[in-house]
This record gives structure tokens, sequence and C-alpha cells, in this order.
């Protein structure tokens, strides 16, 4: 195959099991609702859940993140790989806009709880409710919190993966457990190779 060939049907495979994937969780999302286990839109929550969804917020989510602003005097911040991260656009006082990005911490479970742990009860015979709501979701609907004075325009999630092949030449290296971990080392300032966002995040609103 020539390289144009190989790189098509690498792609046309990849579609294949990103579509197969999206299949298999919509299929568990279903499975998991049955036995009691709810993945909500942050939209969805009703008054009681925004209340225990912002006290998580203010105890655990809010002291480990780190906005980082994106201007002429700032470079754009490193992507890391596989990293989830808020793209964020907000309006200054003076009326000026600004490009911020957040990383979702990975030191944090993805899900947020809504409701307390089962408590046991041997006469239950259905499985208690089990209520969650993304991480990210909750970051972006309390982005007031991160930028105070400033007006909220827009928040996308994005994630991106970087290449992550090592070229080994053996006969040049005199150390291979050394170039190996240099190689591993190095994977997270890899060229990007995937960029995946929101159906809804606008192109020409975010810097390229």
């Amino acid at each position: 195959m020539s390289p144009r060939s190989q790189l098509i049907a690498i792609r046309r495979e990849a579609k294949r099991l990103m579509n197969e994937m999206r299949r298999t969780l919509d299929k568990l999302l279903e499975a998991l609702k049955d036995h009691g286990v709810v993945i909500h839109d942050y939209a969805e929550l009703n008054e009681g859940q925004l209340r225990r969804a912002s006290k998580y917020f203010a105890e655990t989510v809010f002291p480990v993140l780190t906005p980082l602003a994106f201007d002429p005097g700032r470079p754009f911040p490193h992507i890391s790989n596989l990293s989830l991260n808020l793209a964020v656009l907000i309006r200054d006082t003076s009326g000026v806009e600004h490009f911020a990005r957040i990383k979702v911490p990975d030191s944090l479970p993805q899900l947020v709880p809504l409701s307390g742990p089962a408590k046991p009860n041997p006469k239950r015979t259905s499985p208690k409710k089990t209520d969650l709501v993304w991480l990210e979701q909750v970051i972006a609907a309390n982005l007031s919190e991160l930028f105070p004075g400033m007006e909220i325009l827009e928040a996308h999630p994005f994630h991106v993966t970087r290449d992550a092949d090592i070229a080994i030449k053996e006969l040049e290296a005199e150390d291979l457990l050394e170039t190996i971990e240099e190689g591993v080392r190095q994977r997270r300032f890899g060229s990007v190779v995937r960029l995946l966002v929101a159906k809804d995040m606008p192109g020409p609103c975010f810097p390229s």
C-alpha cells in the first residue's frame, strides 16, 4: 500500500472503531440505568442535586483547578496527551475577550456523585438509585468562581491525543533502556494526531 492508501485505510478502521465504541457506550448507559445508576446532564439536575454539585465543586474541585489564560503576553498552554480540557471564552469589564484553558483534573473521579452512599436495607427489592453528573459539566457551570468579575461567554470540552510512537535505532542507542525511557518522557510533547471536540463547539471563536 502507498502511504496515502494506508492512511485512508487506517482512518476508515478508526472511524469504525469509534462508531462501535459509541454504540457500546449507549448500551452500557441503558444497562446502568436499568440497575439504578443514572448519569445526568447538568441541565437536568433538580435543586437538591445542584446544591450537592456546587458543594462538591467548592470543597473538592475548586482547590485543584489552575486556569491558564492565552494572550499576546502569554503563550498557548501545553495540552497534555489524553487530557480532558475546557476551552473558555471570557470578557473582562472593558469588553475585551480572552481565551482560557482549564484542565479537568485527572486526580478526581470523572463522575460526581449526587446522592449519598446506599444504606443497608434488607427489605429493598430494587437497587438504590445512584445519580451522577460529569465532572467537566460541574466545572463549566461554576466558571464564575474561577473568573470573578468576568462574563463567561462560552465553554467547550476538548480532548487531545498526541503521537505516542517511539523511533528507536538500536545500533545507535548505547543504552536501550535509557533510550526507551527518554522516548516515553517525550511522548507528552508529541505531535497532536487527534482532536476531539463537542459538535456545538464553534471554530472561529478559539485560536487554532
